[in-house]
């Protein structure tokens, strides 16, 4: 192939390949912050999306009864904390609302 479409494929290979890596260390970097949370166990990539896509509010249930009034789970690359204490969380919407946004995808999605 001399018309250098070989050489654009490296590239774009090598783009993606990065792009992967450097997901993955945010991704180690944001676990870190949540690790000593009680969870459920988290495949690398997925986290726990497989576990709450049928039924997101059934299974947020059950890990709150097993793990605790607050424990993480991920969801994709997305490390996630559960709040389930309304004293804490009146806590944190006291202190950090500035933190917390409504997205559409969390508010449509569960």
């Amino acid at each position: 192939l001399m018309d250098g479409s070989a050489d654009t494929s490296s590239y774009v290979l090598v783009a993606l390949a990065a792009a992967v890596l450097l997901g993955s260390m945010w991704n180690l970097v944001t676990a870190l912050k949540v690790a000593h949370l009680p969870g459920p166990f988290m495949l690398p990539i997925f986290g726990n999306v497989l576990s709450v896509t049928s039924e997101p509010w059934g299974q947020f249930a059950r890990w709150h009864e097993q793990f605790g009034k607050i424990y993480r789970f991920g969801i994709w690359n997305l490390n996630m904390v559960a709040v389930c204490d309304p004293d804490a969380i009146k806590a944190i919407l006291s202190t950090e609302k500035h933190k917390f946004t409504k997205d559409e995808w969390t508010y449509d999605t569960f």
